[in-house]
């Protein structure tokens, strides 16, 4: 597991289909990650919490802006504090 700005990189997984690459998720784990769940979608981030995991999961509809949108949504709710 990786530390990067106060999160800790849980887990990354990848989906594929004969070597071709289609999809995955990233989970951070925090002990705050209920509570930037509901901050994000407070924010129109929709994200999704397994105990202490917060999971971000890009779907391909959702463009690179909105990505960097939500990631540095997610650091300014967790630096908030």
């Amino acid at each position: 597991m990786n530390e990067h700005a106060g999160f800790t990189f849980a887990s990354r997984a990848m989906i594929t289909l004969t070597g071709v690459l289609l999809g995955g998720f990233l989970a951070l784990e925090s002990p705050r990650a209920g509570e930037l769940r509901r901050a994000l979608l407070a924010r129109g981030v929709f994200t999704d919490h397994r105990d202490t995991t917060l999971r971000m999961g890009p779907a391909p509809y959702v463009s690179d802006r909105q990505i960097e949108a939500a990631l540095s949504t997610l650091a300014e709710i967790a630096g908030s504090r």
